[in-house]
């Protein structure tokens, strides 16, 4: 019979993250886990470079997307000739 190989790491690894863990092992790595959550969505705008020259704010959130639909609708209506003419009586 052959000798089976000796597992690599990856191996090990699965093997591991397969085995049960403990309430407190889980509670510390989920505190990592909302840490690093909490510091990679952390609301720093130091780093924003100004909008050009021209630009327009719309806002931001719901509001600026509700901004954004409306003036794309006006500019595209716009472009479009009238689908009708009014007409008056004589």
């Amino acid at each position: 019979m052959s000798k089976l190989p000796e597992k690599d790491g990856e191996l090990r690894f699965l093997e591991k993250l397969s085995q049960a863990t403990g309430r407190r092992m889980f509670l510390q790595w989920s505190g990592i886990t909302l840490a690093v959550a909490a510091v990679g969505c952390s609301d720093s705008t130091s780093n924003s470079t100004p909008p050009p020259s021209g630009s327009v704010d719309l806002g931001s959130g719901d509001t600026g997307v509700l901004n954004y639909a409306y003036a794309l609708e006006q500019l595209t209506n716009a472009r479009r000739p009238p689908r009708f003419l009014p007409t008056f009586p004589p």
